[in-house]
């Protein structure tokens, strides 16, 4: 039997089947015994752990009853310490392997076990299982600092180790996981910053700067480390120096992967918002005829939405494809293009009817790409996680991994479907306001206020030219704007123009178009005639126009 503590409570056989055990006070004593198992506890020790607010008869009674719930899953698993003992408790030590144990016993200076111990510090001890026992609760919390120390610890080593060496995917997984685990470490957020200004990606680099900066002021009172402050002004004059053809080493040894090309030819880490679809519906239901048609017809659609998207298409192993956003060109927008790209596709397959729907997963993350003449190849854990969710999601269903749904810019609805993992519910296309406080700013803020004035005044309109590096928050200034547009009786539509993909070059039109006329971006052809209708009158040279950006044939009456 498998006990994983880390990041929660899930207990499995040893084939992989979950095991439940609905009562949280049954979860909560299983753990406390399994920490380790084979430790003997008292059943008075354990009935006043877990039940302090009830008589002695009745916490022991109680106590009988998780040990009862605990034994219809696992019948052997505790026991008495010795036949006849019936006032101690215990586990076999034999009988359960658990993810803290191995965790502890792993020695960090020994890399393999090190590696393994990161890998198994998947989150904080028992995740959110709190039980309103305060001697329970209060160990469990010097449990959390306890493990978050020894993690805390393993990484920074681990990650100063691979500093030197010529394993970057390794090295920024470990610092992306001490930097998720301890926001304020320095060392992995320089890390990180080294690594995202070798693939030229100083934008990337300069946000995890100016994060760790904000963060300490505000938690500690305190500024980055000179060495810190040295290694940001590197960056800062290689972005003005631009790519040459020597290599710049931001604060650590020169190696030969020191920069990577916008195009790269070798493997480099890149981050990536990758899309699986898969269509594995059931031959026997569906038909081994309509299976292999909907393999094909999704094949295609996918295809064509993935050039218009800006993605690099892949084919996987079997009933499976694979799109990549990022690979070539990195942008903020990955995310949420994949998003898109994965409703659009849904819709685009309900819309023709095919008889098997096809499954879609999206994960993000760094990864490994290498890039030839024959395309891309990518490994790591997002290539990993995308594949895996496209195989369990349900025909029609779209899963995303949390990072995609914490990276996306779009406003969306989705449900839990399990550990870091989200069903997509709805993809809301309309340019709603921003829930998050706006701070900062006031320079431009000032200047839209007049601008908005002016154009009331004067019944005019005006051009406005918002630029500047990705990442320094455009679209959330653009968001603020709308929102004080509206508030002073204007309209606001919105549409969005990527340098990448081979989309026609009046997209963007069509889609402010369809926001004018009340359409949403996947309105069939019906509704897009209609609207044409009541917005047009027939025969004129406007009205052909206008069938053009719709989309629609043109009308018969007009030359």
């Amino acid at each position: 039997m498998r006990l994983t503590l880390l990041d929660g409570f899930d207990l499995r056989t040893d084939n992989g089947a979950r095991l439940a055990l609905t009562s949280k006070k049954a979860r909560a004593l299983l753990a406390f015994l399994a920490c380790p198992p084979g430790k003997v506890h008292g059943r008075e020790r354990l009935a006043s752990l877990l039940w302090s607010d009830r008589p002695d008869a009745q916490a022991r009674a109680s106590l009988r009853q998780a040990v009862a719930a605990i034994r219809r899953v696992l019948p052997d698993l505790v026991t008495e310490p010795r036949p006849g003992e019936t006032d101690s408790l215990t586990i076999d030590p034999t009988a359960l392997s658990v993810d803290v144990i191995e965790f502890e016993s792993a020695d960090p200076e020994d890399e393999a076990a090190a590696d393994r111990a990161i890998d198994l510090y998947a989150g904080e001890f028992l995740g959110d299982l709190i039980v309103g026992e305060a001697e329970f609760d209060n160990w469990v919390s010097l449990e959390r600092q306890r493990l978050h120390g020894r993690a805390v610890t393993i990484m920074a080593r681990r990650l100063a180790a691979l500093t030197d060496s010529r394993d970057s995917r390794r090295e920024a997984m470990v610092a992306q996981r001490l930097l998720t685990i301890d926001p304020l470490n320095e060392a992995a957020a320089r890390a990180m910053m080294r690594l995202a200004a070798r693939q030229g990606r100083y934008g990337a680099a300069l946000q995890t700067y100016r994060q760790i900066r904000d963060l300490l002021r505000q938690e500690l009172a305190v500024a980055p480390e000179p060495e810190t402050q040295a290694l940001v002004q590197q960056i800062e004059a290689g972005r003005r120096q631009g790519p040459t053809p020597s290599t710049t080493s931001f604060g650590e040894a020169d190696h030969s992967d020191a920069r990577v090309p916008p195009n790269p030819v070798g493997p480099s880490l890149r981050q990536l918002s990758i899309l699986a679809v898969s269509v594995h519906g059931d031959a026997q239901m569906a038909g081994m005829e309509d299976l292999h048609r909907a393999r094909a017809e999704i094949s295609d659609m996918t295809d064509r939405l993935a050039a218009s998207a800006g993605g690099c298409c892949l084919r996987g192993s079997g009933a499976t494809m694979v799109v990549l956003f990022g690979a070539r060109q990195a942008s903020d927008t990955d995310a949420g293009r994949a998003l898109r790209m994965a409703v659009d596709l849904k819709s685009a397959a309900e819309r023709a009817a095919i008889p098997v729907a096809p499954s879609i997963a999206i994960a993000g993350g760094l990864a490994l790409v290498a890039i030839g003449d024959g395309g891309e190849s990518v490994t790591g854990i997002p290539m990993d996680d995308a594949l895996r969710l496209a195989m369990r999601a349900a025909p029609g269903e779209i899963l995303i991994t949390g990072a995609v749904r914490r990276d996306t810019r779009l406003n969306l609805r989705a449900e839990p479907a399990g550990r870091e993992v989200w069903r997509v519910l709805e993809l809301v296309y309309a340019d709603a306001a921003d829930d998050r406080h706006f701070v900062g700013r006031r320079s431009e803020l000032r200047q839209w206020d007049a601008i908005l004035a002016d154009c009331l005044e004067s019944g005019t309109g005006m051009t406005l030219l918002l630029s500047g590096e990705a990442g320094i928050g455009k679209s959330r200034l653009a968001q603020e704007f709308g929102r004080l547009a509206r508030l002073r009786g204007f309209a606001t539509h919105a549409a969005s123009i990527y340098d990448f993909g081979i989309g026609t070059g009046r997209d963007a039109m069509r889609l402010l178009l369809r926001s004018l006329l009340g359409l949403p971006p996947d309105a069939r052809r019906r509704l897009r005639l209609a609207a044409a209708d009541a917005a047009m009158p027939n025969g004129t040279v406007a009205r052909a126009g206008l069938h053009d950006l719709l989309n629609l044939p043109l009308p018969r009456d007009t030359g």
